[in-house]
């Protein structure tokens, strides 16, 4: 494909300008000094391409055959803020290609951005940058964009993470108890917490209370349950705005260690049945009444 054949080009441009500028670059002791040296030349380059300067372009692509030297490759391996420059002086040069209106430069560099982080919040901030946006509307530059988002799909899938389809199947409940037990054991801030928690025995614990509820509603009142036992203000389940999941009792409560106190009562009926405030009972998440 003829796009191919650009980025190929285009890349064997990196390698020309190592082999002219090789003689002068330091060598560098560590990864570190690699790290200062490749961000002294992007801050070198970034005065020079934001004024539309072609030898803006110029350093970027050197800075760009220095990272591929063996020596500086082996030292970005071990080192994560090394090995980000690829990326950053890639997004660099897309900038200075947009800014120059070099659009089929731009495009090449960019499909090689995709390659190394496929990210749809790269897409998004490259999407903001003012630069790119007299292509934003062209076909091309729409097809790199969705080079960043090509993992979409399998993070929120149409089976898992699509609309509300009515009532769902078995199936449906315990894989969607299955994706929110993985979220939480490999994503959740607080580690120690799952294992006090015993996080996997909670999830084979919940199974079959997912298995068992009798609709939808149930079913987030079970998944609600599970995620109220993490005590995380950033963790929640939400269910779709047609289960009405969300009616609460007309009281306000606060935890005190294992116990939970009533401060304030709202309905008259709960007061008649001697629900009042400051009388106390079971936290149902840590000592089941």
């Amino acid at each position: 494909m003829p796009s191919t054949h650009r980025s190929k080009r285009y890349a064997s441009l990196f390698i020309m300008s190592g082999l002219v500028a090789a003689a002068q670059w330091p060598t560098p002791k560590t990864s570190m000094e690699a790290y200062e040296f490749v961000q002294a030349r992007r801050q070198e380059a970034a005065k020079l391409w934001a004024a539309k300067d072609p030898k803006g372009i110029e350093l970027l692509t050197g800075a760009m055959a220095y990272l591929e030297q063996p020596l500086v490759r082996d030292l970005a391996a071990g080192n994560k803020f090394l090995q980000a420059r690829r990326l950053n002086i890639l997004l660099d040069l897309a900038e200075a290609h947009a800014l120059r209106l070099n659009k089929e430069e731009m495009l090449s560099v960019l499909r090689q951005a995709s390659q190394i982080s496929p990210s749809p919040e790269l897409a998004k901030f490259i999407e903001s940058r003012e630069a790119f946006i007299p292509f934003l509307s062209t076909p091309e530059f729409q097809n790199v964009l969705a080079g960043f988002h090509f993992y979409d799909r399998l993070w929120d899938s149409v089976e898992l993470g699509g609309p509300s389809r009515g009532e769902l199947t078995e199936a449906e409940r315990v894989a969607g108890l299955s994706k929110f037990w993985s979220e939480v054991k490999y994503n959740f801030g607080y580690p120690e917490k799952l294992i006090r928690l015993h996080w996997d025995r909670l999830y084979l614990e919940w199974i079959p209370k997912v298995q068992a509820a009798k609709s939808s509603g149930d079913y987030y009142k079970q998944f609600m349950r599970l995620c109220a036992l993490l005590e995380d203000g950033h963790t929640n389940v939400y269910a779709p705005p047609e289960l009405d999941t969300s009616s609460k009792t007309p009281l306000r409560t606060v935890k005190i260690g294992d116990r939970v106190f009533i401060e304030e009562v709202f309905a008259p009926s709960l007061e008649a049945q001697g629900i009042r405030a400051a009388s106390k009972f079971c936290a149902w998440m840590v000592n089941p009444c």
